[in-house]
């Protein structure tokens, strides 16, 4: 993979934020919003390819960024969680907060959402946060084919 994808896209995003790239005519200055998405290759002996995607200006995006916030802590005591295989999305809001905004999203095991300005209190992912960013990513589900 190369490295500096993720700073060239982010890049772009800031030109097509800036340049008025919208998905609707009337849309502010304070309502531009990006979102900067890497899946890092394969960890732990399995192999599955990188990801590296950027979007900018759509109601989705500001959705799924609302619907993070929402999500609740994780309890306190134990948690039985399935098999983690190590497949964590970044995710970098940009343009939403007064600087950007990393989560990084957990897509097996706990499925539990990190949000790097409150890095003490992980969320619990749900369902339907999970269903949206796979639709805005357009991939059949957030855990690729594992391949040993």
């Amino acid at each position: 993979m190369k490295y500096w994808q993720p700073f060239f896209l982010i890049g772009i995003l800031f030109l097509l934020v800036a340049c008025g790239s919208t998905s609707s005519s009337t849309t502010s200055a304070s309502e531009k919003v990006a979102l900067l998405v890497v899946r890092s290759p394969s960890t732990i002996g399995y192999n599955y390819p990188a990801l590296t995607d950027a979007f900018a200006n759509t109601t989705s995006i500001k959705q799924l960024y609302q619907m993070a916030l929402a999500l609740p802590d994780v309890p306190s005591g134990i948690m039985n969680c399935p098999a983690d295989f190590g497949v964590e999305y970044q995710l970098t809001f940009l343009l939403i907060a007064p600087t950007p905004q990393q989560m990084t999203l957990d897509a097996t095991g706990c499925q539990l959402l990190h949000i790097s300005s409150d890095s003490r209190h992980p969320r619990v992912s749900s369902a339907a946060f999970r269903a949206l960013l796979t639709s805005i990513l357009h991939i059949p589900s957030l855990v690729p084919t594992l391949n040993h």
